[in-house]
C-alpha cells in the first residue's frame, strides 16, 4: 500500500496517517515498525529491488537464453507493477544517504548480472559499453510508468521486448573511442546526485531568470512539493516576500519553467521538419534535437516528464502537439504500426535519453549524443 501511495502521489504528498488509513490500522501501529516516513520509503524501495533482483534469470546454462528469459521476466514485472519504476527512478531521491548507498549497490548488482550475460553473447563489448546498453534497456522498460498509452498487454510487452532487443543488439556500440575499463557495481543507481541547495548559480542581471534557474535545480533534486518559495529565493539571495514580486506562487514559477522547456522542444521540432528532406531524415533530426536539448538541460527535462503539477495551457498545448509529430514520422516509415504504438515507442526513446542525461556516475563519452541518436533510431525503426 505504501509503495502504491508513494508512486501515485509522491513522497511529500503522502503521510503516515494516509497509509495507515488505507491499510485499516492506526498510525501508531505503523510507527511500531518504522521510525518515520523516510524509513518506510526505504523499506518499500529496497523491497522493489528484491522483486527486480528475483526477476533476473541467470542460472540457465545458455547465456543467450538466460538473457532472453531475464528480459521477458523484467518486462512482465515492470509492466504489471509500474509503481516499482516510479519508486526506483523518482522517489529514491528522498532516501537517507545510507539507504541510497544500499540502493546504488543493489542496482549495480542487478545491472552487473545483466551485463555479464550480455558480454557472453557480445564479447566485443567492454564494461562501460555493456553497462550503457543495460542501463538503456532498464530505462526503456520503465517508460510505461510515465505515460498513459493503453495497448493490449501482449502487444505492449511485445513492443517493450522489441525495444530491449534493439538496444542489446545495437551497432552503436562498441566504438573506437569506447573506454573498456572495468567499473565497480556500486557506481550505478537510478539517481545519485546529492541533494543540495548550493546550485552554483551564475549571477545574472535578471533576478527572474535566476529564480527560474534555481527552481529547475531545486525541483529536480527535491520535487515540487519538497521545495518552498523561500528555498528558491534563498538560493538567489532574495529574502522574505520580495520573491513574490517576480512570481505570485510556486505553481506560477513551475508553469514558467515547463512552458519554457516545451517551447524549446517545439523550436527543435520546427527546425527538424523544415530542414529534413525525407521522413527518415526529419525523424533523425528531431531525435537529435531532443538529445541535444536533454543533454544540456537534464534537470529541466526531468521536471517536464515527472513534475507536471497543473501545467499551464501553453505547456499542455505544445506538449500534446510534440509526440504526435514523432508518431507521424514513424508511421510514414512503418505503416504497420498504429499511432498509439508509435507514441509508445517514442516514450521509450524519450525515457532512455532522459535517463542517460541524469546519470552522474557512469563515464560520459564525448560522442554520447551520437550514440543515443543511433540507438534511438534503431528502436524507432526496428522494434517490433
Amino acid at each position: 500500500m505504501a509503495a502504491t501511495a508513494f508512486s501515485e502521489f509522491g513522497y511529500h504528498s503522502v503521510g503516515i496517517d494516509d497509509i495507515a488509513a488505507e491499510v485499516g490500522i492506526t498510525s501508531g501501529a505503523v510507527y511500531k515498525h518504522f521510525a518515520n516516513k523516510q524509513q518506510l520509503l526505504g523499506y518499500v524501495v529496497l523491497h522493489a529491488m528484491d522483486l527486480l533482483d528475483a526477476a533476473i534469470i541467470d542460472n540457465e546454462p545458455v547465456a543467450r537464453h538466460a538473457l532472453d528469459s531475464s528480459i521477458r521476466s523484467v518486462i512482465q514485472l515492470l509492466y504489471e507493477r509500474r509503481s516499482l519504476s516510479l519508486l526506483l527512478q523518482r522517489e529514491s531521491r528522498h532516501l537517507d544517504a545510507t539507504t541510497l548507498t544500499q540502493l546504488g549497490t543493489r542496482v549495480g548488482t542487478v545491472f552487473a548480472r545483466f551485463k555479464n550475460l550480455l558480454q557472453v553473447t557480445r564479447p566485443e563489448l567492454g564494461d562501460n559499453d555493456a553497462f550503457r546498453l543495460v542501463r538503456c534497456v532498464f530505462a526503456v522498460l520503465a517508460s510505461p510508468a510515465y505515460h498513459a498509452i493503453v495497448l493490449p498487454r501482449k502487444r505492449a510487452e511485445a513492443l517493450l521486448y522489441g525495444m530491449a532487443t534493439a538496444i542489446l543488439t545495437s551497432t552503436a556500440l562498441p566504438r573506437e573511442s569506447s573506454d573498456a575499463s572495468t567499473l565497480d557495481s556500486h557506481d550505478f543507481t537510478f539517481r545519485t546526485r546529492p541533494v543540495s541547495t548550493d546550485n552554483h548559480l551564475v549571477p545574472r542581471a535578471s533576478r527572474r531568470e535566476m529564480l527560474v534557474t534555481a527552481a529547475i535545480s531545486l525541483f529536480a533534486d527535491n520535487s515540487f512539493q519538497g521545495v518552498s518559495m523561500e528555498d528558491i529565493g534563498a538560493a538567489v539571495g532574495i529574502r522574505g516576500p520580495s520573491i513574490y514580486r517576480y512570481f505570485p506562487s510556486k505553481t506560477a514559477l513551475l508553469d514558467a519553467v515547463l512552458t519554457r522547456g516545451a517551447e524549446w522542444l517545439q523550436l527543435g521540432l520546427s527546425d527538424a521538419l523544415a530542414s529534413g528532406k525525407t521522413s527518415k531524415e526529419k525523424l533523425e533530426r528531431l531525435l537529435r534535437s531532443y538529445v541535444t536539448f536533454v543533454l544540456g538541460n537534464a534537470d529541466l527535462t526531468s521536471l517536464m516528464l515527472r513534475e507536471q503539477v497543473a501545467p499551464p495551457d501553453t505547456y499542455r498545448r505544445v506538449h500534446d502537439d510534440y509526440l504526435p509529430e514523432w508518431a507521424r514520422l514513424i508511421l510514414a516509415l512503418r505503416p504497420e504500426l498504429t499511432e498509439s504504438e508509435a507514441i509508445f515507442l517514442t516514450h521509450g526513446v524519450v525515457g532512455m535519453v532522459d535517463d542517460n542525461a541524469r546519470s552522474t556516475t557512469m563515464t560520459i563519452p564525448a560522442d554520447l549524443d551520437d550514440i543515443l541518436v543511433e540507438i534511438g533510431l534503431e528502436i524507432l525503426l526496428r522494434a517490433t
